[in-house]
């Protein structure tokens, strides 16, 4: 296994399951995928097959480009040009910024 890309997608769920406030079963069953299969992909043992990235986006509404760490921030893939400036202006945001936008989007969840 890459462990670029595992590392990569790792960082990725575990964005996820901390925003969602999710442990790995809560995870696998969010996306309806076997425990196993994800606790085998933690450990390093196996690569995510597209079957299950596919299930995460759809569970999580995020971009596959999220998953794979091209894209760092949680959101679904732009629909049009106006949501695509918008996630331009988002990834150009300073960190404090990005962490004061994470705060609202966490207590809006809520």
């Amino acid at each position: 296994m890459d462990k670029t890309y595992h590392d990569k997608v790792m960082k990725s769920l575990t964005m996820l399951m901390e925003m969602y406030d999710l442990d790995v079963t809560g995870f696998s069953e969010r996306c309806g995928m076997p425990v196993e299969r994800l606790e085998s992909f933690i450990a390093g043992e196996k690569d995510l097959m597209v079957p299950d990235l596919v299930a995460i986006v759809r569970a999580f509404n995020v971009s596959s480009d999220f998953i794979i760490g091209d894209f760092p921030f949680p959101f679904p893939s732009p629909r049009t040009e106006k949501e695509r400036e918008l996630f331009e202006k988002i990834e150009n945001m300073d960190p404090e910024q990005l962490d004061e936008l994470m705060s609202v989007l966490r207590s809006k969840k809520n």
